[in-house]
């Protein structure tokens, strides 16, 4: 599937059952509350998947609120070479209850690489996994007038280490929250850097100061 383009109501795509499936170049939006917000965006609902990848796409959730994952969870064991690149997801608002709205990929050799915006309060939420590695990175807000700060909030799973780079540095816990405060004009790059035995995963998550 390349240079797609989709407005379907009910979500973008079903991915079955596959092995080399790639999809990329591909603009999407769709309406979660359609038939009582039962649509996610991307489903995932037959097992096993092999070598799927998703490579620039855009994924946007017209409802007022979504209270559904925009892409299901894919927690299969069975899964291998789960390729998410350069995957942008917007909402207007966020209401679900499993905190964050980003889905579990399981299995071995996955990489994957997801951005996500959400209008309501200016938020963005980037997550990379490489293998067992992973990082979430979230700051409120997003974009500043003049000067301010943001709220950063982080999450780590598998890892031995994480350290902080970029608009702040040194090594920072597997799970925190820090408040930082900008203030002049420019973009302010957030690195979120961590790491195992078995490699390092890191995600950058830009923050701007308009004058």
């Amino acid at each position: 599937v390349n240079n797609y383009r989709s407005a379907r109501a009910d979500g973008f795509m079903d991915v079955l059952s596959s092995d080399g499936l790639t999809v990329s170049n591909v603009v999407a939006s769709y309406d979660s509350g359609f038939l009582n917000n039962i649509y996610p965006g991307i489903r995932f609902p037959q097992a096993p998947y092999r070598n799927v990848k998703f490579d620039h796409v855009l994924l946007a959730d017209r409802a007022e609120t979504t209270t559904h994952l925009p892409i299901e969870n894919a927690s299969q064991a069975s899964n291998q070479g789960i390729h998410f690149g350069d995957v942008h997801i917007t909402m207007n608002r966020w209401s679900g209850s499993a905190g964050p709205p980003l889905p579990a990929i399981s299995g071995q050799a996955n990489d994957v690489s997801l951005d996500y915006s959400i209008k309501a309060d200016d938020s963005r939420i980037v997550r990379a996994q490489t293998g067992s590695i992973e990082a979430t990175l979230m700051a409120v807000p997003t974009v500043l007038r003049g000067r301010g700060e943001t709220s950063l909030t982080w999450t780590a799973k598998q890892a031995s280490g994480c350290a902080a780079s970029g608009a702040w540095s040194g090594p920072v816990n597997a799970v925190g929250k820090r408040t930082v405060q900008l203030s002049g004009p420019g973009t302010y790059d957030f690195v979120l850097t961590c790491q195992n035995d078995g490699g390092v995963t890191s995600v950058t998550l830009p923050v701007t100061v308009s004058p």
